[in-house]
This record gives C-alpha cells, structure tokens and sequence, in this order.
C-alpha cells in the first residue's frame, strides 16, 4: 500500500482482511469518511435531533482538507456527516474543486436537504465534479413537506433538482448521479407509493428508505416513538408492495425495508432490500475476488463494519461537547452515535500518522473488540441482532448508552 501508485487499492483489501478476521487494532485506513463540512442547518425537521439553538457556526476550509494526506488511501470521501447542511458552506465549492483535482481516484458525495443547491456556484461546481448527491426529500407534496421539515421549501427543493438535471444534460454527463432518501414516519407514510413518480420527475434514479429513529426523542416538537415504523408497520404493509410497483414502472432504483412479516435486522437496523430498476449500480466488489482462497475463522458478515469501513467525523455542539474541539470521531450511526467523544476522539485534521492514531483510539478498539466478544458493550450486543428503531428498545437503550458515557467521554 505505502509503495503503490493506487495506495487506495491495497489498502482496500488490507482493511477487508482486518474487518474479516475482527482485528482490534487497524492498520488500515478506512476505505470511506464521513466528514461534517459545517454544524448548522438551514431547516429544523421534526424527525431529525438538530437544533439550531444549540449549533455552532463552524465552517470546514480548504486549508484543512489540504492536511487530509491520507486521502490517497481513501476510495469514498462523503463530505457531510451528522446533523450539518453542507451547501451551506461557503467553501465548499472550492473544497469539491480541490479534490477533485488532487484525488481524482476519490468518489465523492454528500447528503444535501437541497434547499440551497443553488447558492454560492454550488451547483456549477458539482456537475462533473461529484459523483452522486442524496437529496433529503420525506415527502411528495408542499403540504407533507411542510408537517415534516416546518418549512414551505417543497418547491424549491424541486426547483433546484430540474436545475441540476438540466445542467447534466447541458453538459452531457451522468455526474454527479441524483439520489434521493425518505425517513419513514408515520406522518408521511401515505406519501410512499407516490415518491417515485416525484424521483423520475426530478431526475433522480435511486430512492432509500430510512426508517425514523426515535432514540433520546423528547422534545414536543418533533416527532417521537409512536411515529416509528414499527408503530405503523400494520398500514406499512400493503403501501410496501405498491411502492416496489411503482418503482419498477418508473425505472427507480428502491432501497426499502421489508414488511414485519417478512423482516430480519441486523446491526440495528431492519433489513433493506434492493431493487434496482434503473440499473445504476451493482453490489459486486472485484477486487474481493483477490481474497477468495483466504480461510477466515467467521463467515463474512460476523461483525458490525462500520467499526472498520467508514470513519464518521462530525461536527462538535454547545450540548456540553468540549468548546475547543470543532470535529470528533464517532463510532457508529446507531445508538452510541449520540454519545460525546469530543474530549477524547478530537478530530483535528491531522495528518496521515495523526489520523491513523485516532482510527486506532482505545474507545473505538474497545468495540471492535465487542463485536466478537459478548459483554464487553451491551449496546453493541443487542445491537447485533435486533432493530433499535424498535420503540420497545428504547428503555434499556438509553440506560446503557448513558453508562457507556459516564464510562468513556471523560479523558
């Protein structure tokens, strides 16, 4: 990997073997980074924990991203990770064209709620640039879109999606590919079945279904345990069917979670299935071919991946994270996604040795070693087999993510 003219290749495999075998301490970089450019967001949904009360106005500059050396190692550079709205950013488009000039093995993306799109040259910047965009979009009309997000930006959502469309086809190219999301609530759960004739209407080719999690949820204002999936899985089931019909005839590629009585979850979540109508993407990985006559003690699958493949650093708060950090590492995007690490895994765009010493932190080699060892972290062991969107979850949840950091925030 450290000799090689595609670093990003051999370090690939390297961590594919690690994550296989359940090492506790990589030597590998993550293949993919999860990076919050900014803090704040320009839209308080009801299903999601931002505030902006609470937000700090911090913004990523390119200068940082030019000590990010590692990337050479990196296939997957997602410039957006927790609760921030990147086009909101000033700097993003020079950080995208930077990028794009110094890394251009990188596939790079982010998840934009759309609204501002079409701010700051963003959208001049990402066409050819970027390799795929996820909008946000939770609804299929102004009024749904009002109840979910508090605010009347269905139309310009729409509007700056036909500006995108329009300027590929101006210039002829397929990047960066649109790709549209939906957190499932109970309140927009009628919308479903709609949501691919909007994503074919706007040019967008593949839609996943995020069920809304309520965890740590108790603010009257947003949307709370009774609004899960599992609350209304009984009016989900007949709408499921009619969403995969609707996809196919739209030729909208659909990533959607399976109805109760068909459902097993993994890793907290509950399994998706994937429909790919478009005929956009394959699942695939060449390269796995290198490793086929390796014997690993586990069958693939024994561990939860995130721990391996993808680092997600996110933007500090006024929540009590440390006031002198404004980035940390985070372990996973389920239940221990909300604990404060700030004063121990402090991201502070170090550089390649700096980093590695980071993906290595005590707390994050503790869970890896969870993962293979029952007792070490009970969140992670009910986490293993079952769906913690589940409300009936949710008590035992919150107590044991609440010791986990009483045990690990403090230096």
């Amino acid at each position: 990997r450290d000799q090689s003219a595609v670093p990003w290749v051999f370090n690939a495999l390297a961590n594919e073997i690690e994550y296989r075998s359940g090492s506790t301490v990589p030597q590998a970089f993550p293949p993919e980074i999860h990076l919050s450019s900014i803090g704040m967001c320009n839209i308080n949904c009801r299903f999601c924990n931002y505030e902006h009360d609470i937000a700090r106005q911090v913004y990523v500059r390119p200068e940082q991203i030019q000590k990010m050396d590692y990337l050479r190692h990196i296939q997957t550079l997602r410039l957006s990770s927790g609760l921030g709205e990147p086009s909101l950013n000033p700097y993003l488009s020079e950080i995208i064209r930077f990028i794009s000039k110094t890394f251009p093995h990188l596939q790079m993306g982010f998840f934009s709620n759309g609204f501002a799109l079409n701010q700051n040259g963003l959208l001049d910047t990402i066409v050819g640039n970027v390799n795929w965009i996820n909008i946000s979009l939770n609804a299929a009309s102004s009024e749904s879109y009002r109840v979910q997000c508090h605010i009347n930006g269905f139309d310009r959502v729409s509007g700056n999606l036909s500006r995108l469309l329009a300027a590929k086809r101006e210039r002829k190219t397929l990047m960066p590919l649109a790709m549209g999301s939906m957190v499932l609530n109970r309140k927009n759960l009628s919308d479903l079945p709609k949501m691919p004739a909007l994503c074919r209407r706007l040019g967008i080719d593949r839609l996943t279904i995020f069920p809304f999690f309520a965890l740590g949820s108790h603010d009257p204002s947003k949307f709370g345990s009774d609004d899960t999936l599992a609350a209304c899985m009984a009016q989900y089931e007949p709408l499921h069917e009619k969403t995969i019909e609707a996809s196919e005839r739209h030729r909208v590629s659909l990533e959607i979670p399976s109805p109760l009585s068909h459902s097993d979850s993994s890793f907290g979540m509950p399994q998706r299935k994937f429909y790919d109508f478009a005929q956009i993407e394959s699942n695939e990985w060449p390269m796995g071919r290198f490793l086929t006559d390796l014997k690993f003690e586990n069958p693939q699958g024994s561990y939860c991946d995130f721990l391996w493949r993808y680092a997600a650093i996110g933007s500090t708060n006024n929540t009590g994270h440390s006031p002198h950090e404004t980035h940390f590492l985070y372990p996973c995007i389920g239940p221990l996604s909300s604990v404060d690490l700030s004063r121990r895994t402090a991201f502070r765009f170090q550089d390649e040795k700096g980093f590695l010493n980071l993906w290595q932190h005590p707390v994050l080699n503790i869970l890896r070693d969870a993962q293979h060892r029952p007792g070490i972290c009970k969140v992670c062991d009910l986490c293993r087999n079952n769906d913690v969107r589940n409300p009936k979850h949710f008590r035992f949840l919150e107590e044991e993510v609440g010791r986990f950091a009483e045990t690990h925030r403090k230096v």
